[in-house]
């Protein structure tokens, strides 16, 4: 896609993205995808491999170490977490973010927009149950394990939450992730 903006986002909705190019946002080779949550809830994925990075727009030299699965707060989003916010107002950048310096590292980075959140189907700051939550991430850190992508079947996973996010991670790490 050309835009960062997923389809299903309804357009009448003012937001920071409109006009940026998806490689502003998800640097080289990064992707946004749509992930089937529990209940059936689409969740928008983020994927930034550690294939190439922003800064030298060259190929790592090691392989991909593990992957970062990053979970946002509450009343947040994916990208709004672990990108680089350059002002009040100004859409949020791959380069100088979090995102760049872990795929610089060798560290492949995901994330999901919770339910109600970012360009996530739901009512926005709502789930009906906190367990929604660990399941969707639960679920997403299983996907990446069997099939996240070429190189990243497999790798270890490490969780990063961000308040809320931390919160989440902790319950999906004793529930079995």
């Amino acid at each position: 896609p050309s835009s960062v903006v997923p389809p299903a986002f309804p357009a009448s909705i003012p937001h920071l993205f409109a006009g940026q190019p998806l490689a502003t946002q998800m640097g080289p080779g990064g992707r946004i995808g749509r992930f089937s949550g529990c209940k059936g809830t689409e969740l928008a994925s983020y994927w930034w491999p550690a294939s190439a990075t922003a800064t030298t727009g060259t190929k790592c030299s090691t392989p991909t170490k593990a992957v970062i699965l990053l979970i946002h707060g509450h009343g947040s989003y994916c990208m709004h977490e672990i990108l680089a916010i350059p002002g009040p107002g100004q859409a949020p950048l791959y380069k100088g973010s979090w995102a760049e310096a872990w795929n610089g590292a060798g560290y492949a980075v995901a994330g999901l927009d919770a339910r109600g959140a970012g360009f996530s189907q739901g009512t926005r700051c709502f789930a009906e149950a906190f367990a929604d939550y660990t399941a969707d991430v639960a679920s997403f850190a299983a996907f990446i394990h069997a099939h996240g992508g070429p190189g990243l079947a497999g790798l270890p996973i490490f969780l990063v939450g961000v308040s809320l996010g931390g919160c989440i991670a902790v319950h999906a790490a004793d529930g079995g992730w």
